[in-house]
């Protein structure tokens, strides 16, 4: 019995000893809606963006946190065709498709996913690249002020008249 407690306040003191840099953050979603057409189609080159709107990003998160999110950690990039009878990914991107963050301060894309075309349309989870510290690196990321950039080689056989919906969702963990 004395050996349990003992071993019960040992894990209660380094459960209270961990810094506020230690914790996991409370985890939030955001979705930005893509638009793969011929216009973003140049020299066998697909490269479609947006820019994120910082008065919605992590507002939740944001609301529950009761302050602004300085740090963000990025979890998992979830990349969709969201129309039905989309075709497969391999018929728009021909090799590796890669997720970059463009803060709005710097210009410069900092790639943080990729991802292989499948030769289907399911969901594709992308493998994050990117670390936190990374991306404290970058105070507009934390702060919404980004822009979400896909890219990669265009399919070789890709439609002249090609237009096809993509959502790209990012899982982040706020601080």
């Amino acid at each position: 019995m004395l050996r349990s407690s003992l071993f019960l306040v040992l894990l209660m003191m380094v459960a209270c000893d961990s810094s506020t840099d230690d914790l996991a953050g409370l985890i939030g979603t955001q979705n930005v809606p893509l638009m793969v057409t011929s216009a973003t189609v140049a020299d066998g080159h697909i490269s479609v963006e947006s820019q994120l709107t910082p008065a919605t990003f992590l507002t939740r998160v944001e609301t529950e946190l009761d302050r602004d999110v300085t740090h963000v950690d990025l979890l998992n990039v979830t990349l969709s065709l969201p129309t039905p009878n989309s075709p497969p990914w391999s018929a728009l991107f021909g090799a590796t498709m890669t997720v970059s963050l463009v803060p709005d301060s710097t210009g410069a894309a900092l790639a943080v996913a990729s991802a292989t075309p499948p030769a289907d349309n399911s969901d594709v989870a992308a493998k994050v690249s990117v670390s936190r510290a990374t991306l404290d690196q970058f105070p507009d990321i934390a702060a919404g002020r980004f822009k979400v950039r896909l890219s990669g080689d265009a399919a070789g056989d890709i439609a002249s008249d090609v237009s096809q919906a993509v959502l790209v969702r990012l899982e982040l963990s706020a601080f």
